[in-house]
């Protein structure tokens, strides 16, 4: 690129990029690095269904503006204006437009607004919950023997119920940040967010004798942290919600169009097929009494799911239990 021209779109920092026939970047600007990563190729950002379509249309010498969807954000969209620098390489120019650039703002001020209101709220109302378990615990304490076993009873109801609140408000804010606070996405062998979710349920797990098998799962691109809590909170469900017997989860995979396909199956007490459809919203807790949770987790998976363009549903398998299906990216070139 012309030096001038280049260092002209660096004053105005404008996003550019080089890239050669096949996509891969040869050069990127300080704008580019800021808004999309220090990414190695540029199908890294574009959506999956509109990868092949880009790259034909980069790689056509007559090829003016392209437009694609990117991974993230539902909605977004890039305009790239491409300049033939030769056979092999390319010069794209950012400029999205305006309307996209409107949405794109909007939904991140909107992210930024539900996380801003829900740690505010979960900050104002931890204290209160912590006065009330502590002097709950100090009364049931200082007055042991002479309360009787019903008052007793009645402060481990309170005390409990304030953990539980404490626990939703945690849910809360954690699922607020999915999309504001989430890691870029890398490619990573999905057996490995198996193992960090084992770990974070280990006492669960050897208390309950479950197993969890996951052999020769796909590699995928997304934010590995994420996917990991996304297995936690299935394996948590396959325990806490478990049959007779000690509970067993099989983890499995296959690619298909493009995406992995990620099966979670275990032989616990199920689900009937007409509470799939509300099951992964937000605060529904399908078991009330069978379970202790705060009705975020599998709203929680969505949202996490969602943001790496997948979907997520569920399936009854052909053996007592419940399956959870989910997409992810397949891993980037």
């Amino acid at each position: 690129m012309n030096e001038d021209l280049q260092g002209l779109l660096d004053r105005i920092d404008q996003a550019w990029c080089r890239v050669d026939t096949d996509l891969k970047i040869i050069e990127m600007s300080g704008a580019f690095e800021r808004r999309y990563g220090a990414i190695r190729r540029l199908d890294e950002i574009i959506h999956r269904e509109d990868r092949r379509d880009v790259a034909q249309a980069i790689a056509d010498a007559n090829v003016g503006v392209v437009r694609h969807r990117l991974l993230e954000g539902p909605g977004g969209l890039i305009d790239w204006a491409v300049s033939v620098t030769s056979d092999k390489e390319r010069l794209l120019l950012s400029v999205t437009s305006g309307e996209a650039e409107r949405r794109l703002a909007e939904q991140k001020r909107a992210n930024d607004q539900l996380e801003q209101f829900v740690y505010v709220v979960s900050h104002d109302l931890n204290e209160p919950l912590r006065m009330v378990t502590s002097f709950t615990q100090l009364l049931k304490e200082d007055c042991a023997g002479r309360l009787g076993d019903d008052a007793e009873t009645y402060i481990d109801f309170a005390t409990e119920g304030a953990n539980r609140l404490r626990a939703l408000l945690r849910d809360l804010v954690i699922y607020s940040r999915v999309s504001t606070r989430g890691k870029p996405f890398a490619n990573f062998d999905a057996a490995r967010a198996v193992e960090l979710a084992k770990v974070a349920l280990d006492e669960e797990i050897e208390a309950s004798g479950a197993t969890i098998v996951a052999d020769d799962l796909h590699e995928v691109f997304g934010d590995r942290d994420q996917i990991a809590l996304v297995f936690e909170h299935l394996f948590a469900n396959a325990i806490q919600f478990r049959g007779a017997k000690p509970p067993h989860v099989v983890v499995s995979s296959e690619e298909v169009e493009g995406a992995v396909r990620i099966t979670v199956t275990d032989n616990g007490i199920g689900l009937e097929e007409q509470q799939f459809e509300r099951m992964f919203g937000l605060f529904k807790r399908l078991k009330p009494r069978e379970g202790t949770g705060t009705g975020i987790g599998l709203a929680l998976c969505r949202r996490i799911v969602e943001r790496h363009q997948g979907r997520i549903n569920a399936e009854i398998p052909d053996s007592p239990g419940l399956r959870i299906v989910f997409t992810l990216p397949s891993k980037a070139s």
